[in-house]
């Protein structure tokens, strides 16, 4: 056998050796387990304040608005939380909006009220919608609701959420029935704020704040409004933040 046969004779035996012994070698290793994993869900759980409790209801605040002369004003004060473990964008919604005609009596009749429908828009230049019912109550407040300072008085300087000076006056200033209105307030968890619902009857000459007499116009915005009554729900909602 040459010196190079040899020498590649020696090189495969030592790498059968190697691959042969393969089987042998170790690494070193080191094992930690993780025991006692729990995964849960966080919660949202908006509560009312009734006057001595938290309580769930009602999350959903059902308001008749009924006997009101021209310039009277409500106002209702709620206090709501976040009870839960998560953090939460806090929202309201005006739905089952009904404004009802309870029939007519003369004031009506004479400024142009028809059973059935809605007076025309040819003297206030908005057009009154039928979506809500045939009565003029509803066309004829105005809704406000604000986020209190902390102080638990309703104030000028409050934060206005919602300032609807016409409720149904045009698809511009009407409030939407079943639409989601964000408040801007985030609530965390253990955290509350106070907000006051205020509804006005605005008085005649009031539409858009321009003091105009209607019954220069032999019509008095105000009459066709007389014996109707109002019914709506707001849902205050909390939804989980990003």
């Amino acid at each position: 056998m040459g010196k190079l046969s040899l020498t590649l004779a020696i090189v495969l035996v030592m790498v059968a050796g190697i691959l042969g012994g393969a089987g042998t070698f170790a690494v070193f290793s080191d094992t930690e387990t993780s025991s006692g994993n729990v995964m849960a869900a966080g919660t949202l759980d908006l509560k009312v304040w009734n006057g001595s409790h938290w309580t769930d209801s009602p999350n959903v605040i059902h308001f008749e608005v009924s006997n009101m002369k021209p310039g009277d004003v409500k106002i209702w004060k709620f206090i709501l939380k976040n009870n839960g473990t998560l953090p939460g964008n806090l929202s309201f919604k005006f739905f089952d909006i009904v404004s009802y005609e309870n029939g007519l009596i003369e004031p009506e009749i004479e400024n142009g009220d028809v059973e059935g429908e809605q007076v025309t828009e040819w003297y206030t230049y908005y057009k009154y919608s039928s979506d809500y019912g045939d009565g003029e109550l509803w066309d004829q407040l105005s809704i406000y609701i604000y986020e209190d300072d902390g102080n638990g008085n309703l104030d000028w300087w409050d934060r206005t959420i919602l300032g609807a000076y016409l409720t149904d006056y045009s698809e511009y200033y009407s409030i939407k029935n079943n639409t989601e209105i964000p408040t801007g307030i985030t609530l965390n968890p253990g955290e509350n704020v106070t907000i006051f619902i205020k509804i006005k009857f605005k008085g005649e000459g009031t539409i858009l704040g321009y003091t105009e007499n209607w019954t220069d116009y032999g019509i008095n915005i105000n009459d066709v409004a007389m014996s109707d009554s109002v019914e709506f729900n707001i849902e205050f909602r909390l939804t989980q933040t990003d």
